[in-house]
C-alpha cells in the first residue's frame, strides 16, 4: 500500500486512529482485531518517543525500516497492516455516517472532550461518534442516573431533578436508556434545557428518531457513543457507558438504585471510589433500600428541596468522604 489515506475530513493522524481502532461488522473487519484503548496507548507512546506521528503508519507496508522497528518492540506488524488496509472501507462508512449527521472525533483531535482526557488519562476511548453540537461535551452538567424499572414516584422525582437542573442552566447528562434516563431527557426538554445522551449502543438507530433529530437540529440534544454506529446493545457496553456519563458531568444525582447489583449501583460505586465528583442520592420516603446503602459508599443523601439549593449555587457541594483526587481517574482496573 502506498500511503493510501482515507478521503475524509479527518486529519491524517485522526484517520490512522480511526482505521486502527474502529470496529466494523466481522466481514468488513477482516481477520485483524481493532486495537482497544490500552493497546493503542502503547502504540501512541512508542510513536511519541520515536518522534513519529500516527499518520506515518500509512506507509508501514512499504517502509521496511519502520516495520522492523515496530516488530523489534513487540508490535504485531501484520495485524497493523491488516487494519490499515481497511482504510478504503472505513472511508466509505465515514461518508455514510456523515450523511446521517454522525461525526467522528479521535484522541488525535484538539477538540476531543477534555473531560474525558482528564478522567481517563492515556486510556481515553480512541473514538467518539456523535450527532449534535460537539461543544456540549465540554460544558459539564448534571448526570441523572437510575433504574430502567423505576417506580412512578422515582420517575416523578426524575422529572423534578431534570427541571431543576435545566432551570439553572445545567445540561442534563443521561445514559439514553428507558426509565430514569429517558424521563430525564424529556423533562429537560420540556423545561427548556439541553441534554447530552451517552449511548450503550451505536447511534444509527437513535439518529433516525424524528424527535431526536428535531432536538439535535434545535441545538437541544447531543448524542454520543463510543461504539460503532451500527453496534447493538450489550450489557458490557452499558457498564462501560456509565463511567463516561459520570466523566462528562460536574455532579451526579442517583434517583433510585438496587443495592449491590445492577448498572446504576456499579457506576455510582466506581465513581465514588475513584473521583471527587459529588454523587448525590435522593433521600425521600419512597426511595428504595439501595439509596440508603449507597450512602455507606460515600454518596451524599439529598432531598429535592436541598438539591435545588445546591444547583442554584446557594450551597456548596459536599464531597464524598472516601473520595480521591487524581489524574487518569479510571486508568487502573480493580
Amino acid at each position: 500500500m502506498n500511503d493510501d489515506r482515507m478521503d475524509t475530513e479527518l486529519s491524517p493522524d485522526s484517520q490512522m486512529v480511526f482505521v486502527l481502532c474502529a470496529h466494523l461488522p466481522k466481514a468488513a473487519n477482516g481477520t485483524a482485531d481493532p486495537l482497544p484503548p490500552k493497546e493503542y496507548q502503547r502504540l501512541a507512546l512508542w510513536l511519541n518517543q520515536n518522534k513519529r506521528r500516527p499518520a506515518d503508519l500509512f506507509s508501514l507496508e512499504t517502509d521496511d525500516a519502520l516495520s522492523m522497528e515496530l516488530s523489534g518492540h513487540g508490535f504485531d506488524v501484520e495485524r497493523l497492516v491488516g487494519l490499515i488496509r481497511r482504510a478504503g472501507t472505513l472511508s466509505l462508512k465515514a461518508d455514510e455516517w456523515s450523511q446521517r449527521g454522525i461525526w467522528i472525533r479521535t484522541r488525535a483531535d484538539e477538540d476531543y472532550p477534555e473531560r474525558l482526557r482528564r478522567a481517563f488519562g492515556g486510556l481515553i476511548p480512541p473514538l467518539v461518534f456523535g450527532s449534535g453540537d460537539p461543544a456540549a461535551l465540554q460544558g459539564g452538567g448534571v448526570a441523572i442516573v437510575g433504574s430502567r424499572h423505576a417506580s412512578q414516584e422515582a420517575l416523578e422525582a426524575t422529572r423534578r431533578v431534570a427541571e431543576i437542573a435545566a432551570g439553572y442552566g445545567s445540561a442534563v447528562i443521561s445514559g439514553g436508556a428507558r426509565g430514569v434516563d429517558s424521563t430525564a431527557t424529556y423533562a429537560a426538554f420540556e423545561a427548556g434545557g439541553v441534554v447530552v445522551e451517552v449511548l450503550a449502543e451505536g447511534l444509527a438507530k437513535r439518529v433516525r428518531d424524528r424527535n431526536a433529530r428535531q432536538a439535535i437540529e434545535a441545538g437541544r440534544l447531543t448524542i454520543i457513543s463510543f461504539f460503532s454506529p451500527e453496534a447493538g446493545f450489550s450489557v458490557g457496553q452499558a457498564m462501560a457507558r456509565n463511567r463516561y456519563v459520570y466523566a462528562l458531568a460536574d455532579r451526579a444525582v442517583v434517583v433510585c438504585t438496587d443495592s449491590g447489583s445492577g448498572g446504576t449501583w456499579a457506576g455510582a460505586v466506581e465513581n465514588l471510589r475513584k473521583t471527587k465528583r459529588p454523587v448525590y442520592v435522593l433521600d425521600e420516603t419512597w426511595a428504595p433500600p439501595g439509596n440508603r446503602d449507597l450512602q455507606k459508599h460515600g454518596a451524599i443523601p439529598v432531598s429535592l428541596d436541598r438539591l435545588q439549593e445546591i444547583l442554584a449555587g446557594d450551597e456548596e457541594d459536599d464531597l464524598p468522604l472516601n473520595s480521591q483526587e487524581q489524574m487518569g481517574l479510571f486508568d487502573q482496573g480493580d
